[in-house]
């Protein structure tokens, strides 16, 4: 998303090509039409469910894309977000256990299962906050936390790492997203009874200078009330972002 705003600001026709049927992937659709809405405002085009065949070229510059669904356009500029897989060859060939998830298991101490190997970063676990269960969250946030807990321990000293809440966020031209927890299709695909309620607001009182409009969206176990996770859109009033 943000790749695209820059792109568009450096004056480029802007496509976005997705095979799922949102291009937030996990997202709740109360949230994700909005971010739709907001590139398509702001002239980028979106082929949702088809993916690239193919690209051709010559003198090796490509000059056209191929789509599953038939569709070819010419381009001068492709970049492709693959998804990320844990490289763990050398770490799984010295003993190290890995976990379901394919990533190196460690303790909360960033120890693996051999005394004084730590791992860290996107080739690891992490304990979910609302899961309660390792699960792979290659992001950022998670990899610096984790760097930094190794280091220390590897130096050391005894810390253990908090457990993450997968937050993610990024800038979508007058927009600004996040999410933490689990989203409702989070929900149903772990076997939760969840219950969403979205509300639409201000980031301040009306009247005080600078408020700006915000989509609130929570998910909540339906038995327990327990809250699974949050996302939510704040939007500049004052550039007509519409929520």
């Amino acid at each position: 998303m943000e790749m695209s705003e820059a792109l568009v600001k450096l004056g480029m026709d802007v496509t976005i090509v997705e095979r799922q049927s949102e291009i937030l992937g996990s997202m709740d659709k109360d949230i994700t039409e909005i971010v739709e809405n907001e590139l398509t405002r702001n002239r980028v085009t979106l082929l949702k469910s088809t993916s690239v065949l193919e690209f051709t070229g010559k003198n090796n510059r490509i000059d056209k894309v191929f789509f599953e669904n038939g569709m070819s356009e010419n381009t001068d500029l492709a970049v492709l977000g693959v998804g990320i897989k844990p490289n763990t060859e050398m770490a799984s060939a010295a003993g190290v256990t890995l976990g379901k998830t394919g990533a190196i298991k460690v303790s909360p101490r960033m120890e693996t299962n051999i005394p004084d190997i730590y791992a860290a970063g996107d080739c690891a676990e992490a304990e979910h906050l609302v899961l309660g269960r390792p699960v792979y969250i290659p992001l950022g946030t998670t990899a610096n936390k984790q760097g930094k807990i190794a280091g220390i321990n590897m130096a050391g000293e005894m810390k253990r790492l908090a457990v993450s809440s997968e937050l993610r966020l990024f800038k979508c031209f007058d927009m600004e997203v996040a999410r933490t927890g689990l989203s409702c299709l989070d929900a149903c695909k772990e076997g939760i009874k969840a219950v969403c309620s979205t509300i639409e607001h201000h980031t301040r009182a009306a009247y005080y200078p600078g408020t700006e409009k915000i989509r609130v969206r929570l998910v909540a176990d339906r038995d327990t009330g327990r809250l699974l996770g949050a996302q939510m859109v704040v939007a500049k009033v004052c550039r007509n972002a519409s929520i």
